[in-house]
């Protein structure tokens, strides 16, 4: 199961938003069962000075996505990162996918 949370931000807070990511975030997704694949930065095109973060995650199966989302929602500190993220974001989306099919 693949995770993408697409994180669009003020260019300028893109680099204090990923250390506060990896320092308050990223530990308690760990422990949940949340594994990082990678942090990708994309300039959004608009000319407003955004670019989009987008960080991709993977988990065992859609029961571990459930379970993952049950204790996210029972600590306080992932509420208080999102209510942080939310006050400097453009906008912000959470994409879950199960794999179909795996191509050679």
């Amino acid at each position: 199961m693949q995770v993408q949370d697409r994180i669009v931000l003020p260019a300028e807070h893109a680099g204090p938003w990923l250390d506060r990511w990896r320092g308050d975030y990223l530990p308690g997704a760990r422990a949940r069962g949340m594994t990082p694949q990678g942090v990708y930065r994309a300039h959004t095109g608009t000319g407003t000075g955004t670019v989009a973060l987008t960080v991709i995650w993977t988990l065992p199966g859609p029961y571990a996505f459930y379970e993952m989302r049950a204790a996210a929602a029972a600590d306080p500190d992932v509420a208080a990162f999102w209510t942080y993220t939310d006050a400097l974001a453009v906008e912000r989306d959470r994409r879950a996918s199960q794999l179909l099919e795996e191509l050679a």
